[in-house]
């Protein structure tokens, strides 16, 4: 099983396998050349496991621990550094490998769930006041005043 990257980090990835690891690097490289953008050697984090070969995850402390939202392209336009929305969510799923998914935790408290066809959101939030109800409701009033 894939574990999550992330242990004191504020927002990464679970582990996950991916189809073609040329293609993917090159969707990673398109974030930022590393002078301006995001370097490759920064985000993406590669674990060899026993049972499943290569594993990528991916740490986000390099974006000032936020899921990047933007890539920019310095070279089409020094002065105005045009830059266009990336889609993360959406862009990683045909990278994924058949059968794997990726969970992207952030610290704010979601979660969000990738597979190659479908994108899920998670409030942990909701996650933990379902949890409560099936313990029967104990007292957890940081969690109760978030509802």
């Amino acid at each position: 099983m894939a574990r999550l990257y992330g242990f004191g980090k504020s927002s990464y990835t679970s582990s996950f396998k991916v189809r073609d690891e040329d293609k993917f690097k090159q969707w990673i490289d398109s974030f930022g050349d590393g002078e301006y953008g995001i370097m490759r050697e920064e985000l993406l984090v590669e674990e060899n496991s026993k049972e499943h070969g290569k594993l990528y995850a991916l740490d986000f402390d390099i974006c000032e621990g936020e899921i990047p939202e933007y890539r920019y392209d310095y070279e089409a336009d020094e002065e105005a550094d045009e830059e266009s929305d990336i889609e993360i969510y959406e862009e990683i799923q045909p990278h994924l490998a058949d059968g794997w998914s990726v969970v992207f935790i952030s610290v704010g408290g979601w979660a969000v769930v990738v597979t190659q066809t479908e994108v899920e959101d998670i409030s942990l939030y909701d996650a933990v006041r379902t949890k409560l109800e099936q313990l029967g409701n104990p007292l957890c009033p940081t969690i109760q005043e978030v509802a």
